[in-house]
């Protein structure tokens, strides 16, 4: 019998998805932005594993997930489109995802992009924002990324998703980071995990920082 990746019963890591994720950066709150470390390796490992086979098998595909607007109708329903199949080849001897949310799946997939190195067209490159701009999180790592290019590369390839060094690493990046969120919009709930994969593709889209050939 297959296994089946099925998060229900981890009721804290879904929970731990679903709300911040989908979150904008809202003005009108004031504070320090607080993180949560998710733990659960084993489902990291195997989320992360998809995505950069994905990004390596379904190029095509894996890019047009990235080329929506994150937490927008178009990712849910191309998303939807894309894995509307019960099985997927990259998932080995796992037989679901079921319980990870979309923009977690897009975030592993975009670092599989960006792990191996493969180049995306121009029209999805995005630039770094404005001063006083920054309205959710992609935006804010795409400010991080300009900045601290290094370090959220060394983030990606030293940790794993998922990890307490992963978290150790992130917690240690905040306060640059928090730097390029609006000063009323600071009081937020993060995860690692959910940083790691917004910096990745930041990586991936920003030109200064994105791979080339």
């Amino acid at each position: 019998m297959r296994r089946r990746l099925a998060i229900v019963a981890a009721s804290a890591v879904a929970a731990g998805l679903a709300a911040p994720a989908a979150a904008q950066i809202a003005p009108g709150y004031s504070g320090s932005s607080s993180m949560t470390y998710l733990g659960e390796d084993q489902i990291w490992d195997v989320v992360s594993e998809f995505g950069t086979c994905y990004a390596g098998t379904s190029k095509a595909e894996a890019l047009m997930l990235v080329a929506t607007e994150p937490n927008s109708a178009a990712e849910t329903a191309t998303y939807r489109k894309l894995f509307r199949k019960p099985y997927q080849s990259c998932l080995g001897d796992v037989s679901s995802l079921q319980g990870i949310a979309i923009s977690m799946i897009r975030g592993a997939i975009a670092e599989g992009l960006y792990r191996k190195k493969i180049p995306i067209p121009a029209n999805l490159m995005q630039p770094v924002p404005a001063a006083g701009t920054v309205h959710n999180l992609s935006q804010a790592s795409l400010c991080y990324v300009a900045g601290h290019p290094d370090r959220a590369r060394a983030l990606i390839a030293t940790t794993r998703p998922g990890s307490k060094k992963e978290f150790e690493a992130v917690t240690a990046l905040m306060d640059d980071f928090t730097r390029c969120i609006p000063a009323g919009a600071r009081n937020l709930q993060f995860n690692a995990t959910q940083i790691r994969f917004r910096l990745a593709e930041a990586l991936l889209r920003l030109p200064s920082a994105a791979v080339t050939k």
